[in-house]
């Protein structure tokens, strides 16, 4: 009880003193989650993880006194899976300097458990750095020893690190639908903000981004009967049976593209919304050990030698937002 009066204490005071805050209840259609998994260095044993989901989610968005604002996400996923977002950052209602993010999303694709973990830091709107730790579990056949004479069926857990960075226009979404939301209208090609009368507006952003994505620190392990953490290991096509072939460094870059538009009916302060979100992400494989491999073959034992990375993220979300 005194948990709950403390919230509405806060719920509340946070209201009297932020420029504004948005509670908004959404449903969204179709969400495509995607990961990647490295099981080794070869191009065939890279898969691509893709599953869609459908919720609702409270996503609930304040700024204050144009120098700090915050997001919260609450979603309704069916369990075993789970995504959670909490950000803080300093700046104005329509621009964010400086943004610090946590996420973490549990994906089971099939029989594979897929979780991770990422800090993200926006700088300006336009850049994004995120640096996030994978983990997967899944039942596989590998061969607990090097000489790969006695294959057995476990539990194996992958983990790496990997690193984002990125040049977006996609974060602007936010400073053009308050544009939107002020009464101003503009058509800039890449930017749109139309209120068509006192009860309808369409607002959103066409997306492009430059994107490098960085895999480290990949290890492979199962758990023995004591509870011991042990490598696996897998043919080295080049030395024989000895090889324990983990991808520890991969380096990929390239461009996305795509919109993030929305069509909202609203009255005062409640509205009524659809948006519609598409981006599609393709990165080429830039490793010097891929690039020059002919000239060292030595720097391929622990490179991914995936050719390119592909990403699809679209979704539609249906809403009604009501701003304090």
């Amino acid at each position: 009880m005194k948990k709950l009066l403390f919230l509405m204490t806060l719920f509340f005071v946070t209201i009297l003193s932020a420029d504004y805050l948005d509670v908004e209840l959404s449903t969204k259609s179709n969400y495509r989650f995607e990961d990647y998994l490295f099981k080794d260095i070869n191009k065939t044993t890279t898969n691509k993880l893709e599953k869609k989901l459908s919720y609702e989610e409270l996503h609930i968005e304040g700024s204050f006194n144009s120098i700090v604002g915050f997001n919260y996400y609450k979603n309704n996923i069916e369990t075993p899976d789970s995504f959670d977002s909490k950000e803080i950052y300093i700046g104005s209602d329509k621009t964010k300097f400086l943004g610090y993010q946590k996420d973490e999303t549990t994906i089971n694709y099939g029989a594979r458990k897929n979780t991770i973990e990422t800090t993200k830091y926006t700088v300006y709107d336009i850049l994004t750095i995120e640096k996030s730790k994978s983990n997967s579990i899944a039942t596989e056949t590998f061969d607990p020893t090097s000489d790969l004479t006695v294959p057995q069926t476990g539990t194996v857990t992958r983990k790496y690190d990997f690193e984002k960075i990125t040049l977006s226009s996609e974060n602007l979404y936010k400073h053009v639908k308050e544009n939107a939301m002020d009464g101003e209208n503009y058509f800039y090609g890449v930017a749109i903000s139309q209120n068509f009368n006192s009860m309808f507006r369409f607002y959103g952003v066409i997306i492009g981004s430059y994107e490098q994505h960085d895999y480290s620190n990949g290890t492979a392990n199962y758990t023995d009967v004591n509870g011991t953490a042990k490598s696996i290991f897998y043919p080295d096509e080049t030395n024989g049976n000895v090889g324990k072939l983990l991808p520890i460094d991969g380096r990929f870059r390239g461009y996305g593209y795509g919109y993030k538009l929305t069509a909202e009916a609203y009255w005062k302060d409640i509205s009524l919304f659809v948006t519609s979100y598409y981006k599609k992400t393709q990165l080429k494989n830039y490793h010097s050990g891929i690039r020059d491999a002919a000239a060292d073959a030595e720097t391929l034992v622990n490179v991914i030698a995936t050719e390119k990375l592909d990403y699809l993220q679209q979704y539609t979300s249906f809403g009604l937002r009501y701003r304090f």
